[in-house]
């Protein structure tokens, strides 16, 4: 192993001729596992890859947040782009998992957070199975549905078995005893459910050979059970597996809507529905000590009305039911699904997942007589809980929340992270009732980002009209702007209106193209509705409360020539437009424009040389072959004249043209 890794630093001459002789001796002395430990952050980042990504900005809502913080870390494994992210958010510290090829959309995770499942969905899609204490993949599954995509994954509690789902005619399950290392599944089952009918999936914690399916209308219930066979009238075990499933049948109830998750608890499984409602399914009715569900006698229940919002998220912890509804609120119930507590700290604006920590709280409530703090409250040992290994919280008893029963009794539950539509990711404090910030993204699509050429500012672009700026060594976002708010046009009452009531309309754009100036002292706004803004480089601030309208198309790109003096932009309409910047007014003026191609602008820019006139050359190149010279010099009247046209190419199509100091490089795709 030393002799291979030492054969692969020969082949490095770059990184060798930095080091002095000493230092090539001491590292030739060194095992593959020693330079892992000295190198850049530890053990992590010693992977051979074409790119090391540092940071990742915004994550993947489809794919959800898992919490892993523990007595150790303040971790959550989240899914951006391509890759795996493990954030702790304490220590702003981000580790990433690179090796998909496509997106990721399916994550998992073990009840201990020790084990680690991305999935990807597409052509040649993968598995990664990773170990979180050196982050390197364990096992890979190519694959593994075939040619068929992928649709859901699961991780057993106890990270034995893997569950994969696909869909052929019908959905397809895969069952896998992965730490074995082979490339087939132990147990295949096909079950009669349409394409994307499966709404979610996941193993029972307290049982790793059940699994449950959770479709709109029903829950499917399923099991793995070891093969026998009957060998000279004796029964034998074998190594192979099989998958049982079964749908216990219910009454229609069209009053309940549809389901939307569910949670084991106990023996019994909780399902809530479009409508505020929850299913109980169980072995026998009542209250059950036994955490086994029987597979074979699992029937449904009944039906409880508990909300009367749709419930998006319901979890099980420390022997409460906690729901999340489509307006914010969390509401905690008892096994028998009465209410005991719910969020009166925060609101938020709809709930789209919860994930408590992975070590349940250990705390002492102390009670003094005069409600005040003890003055021997330092000295007091609350000891250390054997479970988790860490000592107790010591917590006053009138500043924990209390439930909602006649007892009043204290209230507590681990602390947990929570998932909203369009606030973000947060950390709740259930003892305090605070959100803490920890990814601060809105669930939109960025267009476009520039970033600015001498200060550490990446500026964004979102299809919802919201620009951010955001400081990419510190890692933190600065502002945030809201066009959509900026241009919202309110409408007052009619003299002869009764309730009075203003009318709020807002715009529909888009952010479609931002460009910092080569001197970092302009920022242009290109939107779909054709409107160029200028902002502050700095603060976002808008600079021109009646933006440039000279073009009915999407901007699709920005150029400033070398001076910053002249801007060009080509929209989706293959015109290209010109402005320039009075100096002595600090304004922007429109110059003129000319739609010189017949087919899509791929690519507008300047050149670094200037004609005769004194301006920098402008140039455009389209999908039909062609490359057009404007002449800005002798352009007026809002129209841009045509220095020349020239035909490059008879069948490669150009897609960009860049500049260097003396020449100019298009870079071109054969059709």
């Amino acid at each position: 192993m030393q002799s291979k890794s030492l054969e692969k630093f020969h082949s490095l001459p770059n990184i060798r001729a930095g080091l002095s002789e000493g230092d090539l001796r001491k590292l030739y002395s060194l095992s593959l596992s020693q330079i892992r430990k000295h190198a850049e952050f530890a053990e992590y980042n010693y992977k051979p890859a074409s790119f090391n990504i540092r940071w990742i900005y915004g994550y993947n809502p489809r794919a959800g947040v898992i919490n892993l913080k523990d007595r150790d870390k303040s971790e959550i494994f989240y899914a951006a782009g391509n890759c795996g992210v493990l954030y702790d958010w304490e220590s702003d510290q981000m580790r990433i998992l690179q090796g998909h090829r496509h997106v990721v959309l399916f994550l998992a995770t073990d009840a201990q957070g020790k084990w680690l499942v991305t999935g990807d969905s597409g052509p040649e899609n993968i598995i990664i199975i990773w170990d979180t204490t050196d982050l390197f993949p364990q096992k890979t599954l190519f694959s593994p549905h075939g040619s068929s995509k992928l649709a859901k994954i699961s991780l057993s509690a106890d990270a034995k078995y893997l569950m994969t789902l696909a869909y052929a005619d019908i959905a397809v399950l895969h069952w896998w005893i992965w730490s074995f290392g082979y490339d087939i599944p132990h147990a295949t089952l096909e079950v009669d459910i349409p394409r994307d009918g499966v709404l979610d999936m996941s193993f029972n914690p307290n049982d790793s050979l059940q699994f449950l399916l959770l479709t709109k209308q029903d829950i499917w219930i399923g099991t793995a059970k070891k093969i026998f066979i009957m060998e000279r009238g004796i029964v034998k075990e074998t190594d192979d597996y099989e998958l049982m499933i079964r749908m216990p049948t219910r009454k229609a109830a069209p009053e309940v809507g549809r389901l939307t998750c569910f949670t084991f608890a106990k023996a019994q499984i909780v399902v809530g529905t479009s409508r505020g409602a929850v299913l109980l399914y169980s072995a026998t009715v009542g209250n059950q000590d036994n955490v086994n569900l029987n597979y074979e006698e699992l029937r449904f229940i009944k039906i409880l009305k508990i909300e009367q919002i749709k419930i998006n998220v319901i979890q099980s912890v420390d022997g409460v039911i906690v729901t999340g509804n489509d307006i914010g609120e969390l509401h905690f119930y008892d096994e028998q699904l009465k209410l005991l507590y719910w969020i009166h700290g925060f609101q938020v604006d709809s709930v789209r997942g919860i994930s408590f920590d992975m070590i349940r709280r250990s705390f002492k409530i102390l009670d003094p007589k005069c409600n005040k703090e003890c003055p021997c409250y330092d000295e007091v040992n609350t000891g250390v809980d054997p479970e988790t290994k860490m000592r107790r919280q010591k917590l006053m008893k009138k500043a924990i929340p209390s439930d909602a029963t006649t007892a009043n009794k204290p209230f507590l539950v681990r602390d947990f992270i929570l998932c909203t539509y369009n606030e973000g990711v947060s950390f709740v404090n259930f003892t305090t009732e605070t959100l803490q910030t920890v990814l601060d993204n809105r669930i939109m699509h960025a267009m476009t980002l520039t970033v600015h050429p001498e200060k550490s500012f990446l500026c964004v672009g979102y299809s919802e009209g919201l620009i951010e700026l955001h400081n990419y060594v510190q890692h933190k976002l600065f502002v945030r702007l809201d066009l959509r708010e900026k241009f919202k046009v309110i409408i007052p009452p009619n003299d002869d209106s009764i309730k009075g009531d203003f009318e709020v309309n807002y715009p529909e754009l888009s952010v479609t193209c931002l460009k910092y100036s080569p001197s970092g002292l302009h920022l242009a706004c290109g939107l779909d509705t054709g409107e160029l803004l200028f902002l502050d480089p700095i603060t976002i601030d808008l600079l021109t409360p009646i933006p440039f309208k000279d073009t009915e198309h999407s901007i699709k790109e920005i150029n400033y020539s070398c001076d910053s003096i002249t801007l060009a932009f080509a929209d989706a309409g293959r015109t290209v437009c010109v402005y320039k910047y009075d100096c002595n007014n600090f304004q922007w003026q429109f110059i003129g424009k000319h739609r010189a191609h017949f087919k899509e602008i791929t690519s507008v820019f300047f050149l670094p040389q200037k004609n005769a006139n004194g301006e920098y050359k402008l140039l455009s190149l389209g999908a039909d072959r062609m490359m057009v010279e404007y002449d800005i010099g002798n352009s007026s009247d809002e129209y841009l004249e045509i220095l020349s046209l020239d035909r490059i190419d008879q069948m490669a199509i150009p897609l960009a043209g860049i500049t260097m100091t003396n020449a100019l490089e298009v870079a071109c795709t054969a059709i």
